[in-house]
This record gives structure tokens, C-alpha cells and sequence, in this order.
């Protein structure tokens, strides 16, 4: 069961899907919208911050339900327990397969893809291996575009795209790094 914004409180702890988080300090509902102020410390420069942010009940930025960094992906209450948005289990359940996508093409010497994260950035698919003889989770070697010499980066993933830490925590860690879509060039 998803958790739905409507019952958000003052004092719980929201993660948005680029991987911020902030403490709800007012949440006020109109229909099936939600309009938050929260707030949280800004690392660089040590300031508190305080932003708005409106979204659907279940955790979108756009009405539409497209996935952006924006939206509401997790929510924790003063307890610490975890509750999902239906925003953030989009990379739970999508139609991710990366044996079929990925490495069987990556067997034919074919490495022409480039991957969405949750977070919305998009990177080229330089390099897939296989950890696993039967399949279940992949390295890939991924270079983003806008990344200096120090882009490339290695990760693991499952097989339906989520990484290791976040298939691991069954639903208690959300990691902006899951992968949501597979494109071919």
C-alpha cells in the first residue's frame, strides 16, 4: 500500500525523486492537490531553506504522472517508518528488463542505448556485464553528457533496473539511480 499525501502531518520527512530531502512544515489539500512548505539545511552553504512544492495526492509534480525529479517519492514520519508514494514505486514496477534490453544486445556487440534514472538524467550505455550467470543483475558502465572526464561511473543494478541498495531495503531505500526507461539509438 502507497502512502497518500493527503495524509501528510507537520514534522514528517519527505524525499523528492532527485534525492533531496525536507521536513513538512504545512501541507494543505484542495481536491486531489497538495500544496507543501518545507524546508531543509542547505550542505553547501549551511543556510535553511525553505521551499513550496504542489503535487498530486499521490506524489506527482505534473498532474499528468509523468516521473520528474520533482515529485514526492517517499515519506517518513517522526517514528521513522517508511512509506512509498505511487510516484516513487514507478521504478518498482516499471517494464524494465535489463537482461532482454540491454545485455542480450550488448552480446552482439550492439551498445547503442542510453538509460533514464529516476532522478531524470539520461545516460549512454558504454559497457554491460553480467554478475550473475542466470541473469538477475548487470554492471553497467554509464557516461552522462554533461559530466567532465569523471562521468563515467559503474553501477549495479537488478535486472528490472533498480540498484542493489535499493532492492535490497524492499521498499525502505529510495535511490534516485534506479532506472526507469531503456532507449535504443
Amino acid at each position: 500500500m502507497t502512502f497518500n499525501l493527503k495524509d501528510l502531518k507537520n514534522g514528517d520527512f519527505v524525499t523528492l525523486a532527485c534525492g533531496l530531502g525536507f521536513v513538512v512544515a504545512t501541507a494543505n489539500v484542495v481536491g486531489n492537490t497538495v500544496a507543501i512548505e518545507m524546508s531543509r539545511i542547505d550542505k553547501k552553504s549551511g543556510t535553511h531553506c525553505t521551499k513550496r512544492i504542489t503535487v498530486t495526492e499521490d506524489g506527482y509534480y505534473i498532474a499528468t504522472e509523468e516521473p520528474t525529479m520533482f515529485d514526492i517519492v517517499r515519506v517518513s514520519d517522526r517514528d521513522r517508518n517508511v512509506q512509498l508514494t505511487d510516484a516513487g514505486m514507478v521504478s518498482r514496477q516499471s517494464n524494465v528488463d535489463l537482461h532482454k534490453q540491454l545485455y542480450m544486445a550488448s552480446n552482439r556487440n550492439i551498445l547503442m542505448y542510453k538509460v533514464r534514472t529516476r532522478n531524470n538524467y539520461w545516460s549512454n550505455v558504454i559497457s554491460v556485464d553480467s554478475n550473475d550467470p542466470e541473469g538477475r543483475s548487470f554492471t553497467l558502465g554509464l557516461e552522462q553528457l554533461n559530466g567532465g572526464p569523471d562521468s563515467h561511473k559503474y553501477v549495479t543494478y537488478t535486472r528490472n533496473g533498480l540498484t542493489l541498495r535499493s532492492a535490497e531495503s524492499d521498499g525502505t531505500f529510495y535511490d534516485a539511480f534506479d532506472i526507469i526507461e531503456v532507449q535504443g539509438l
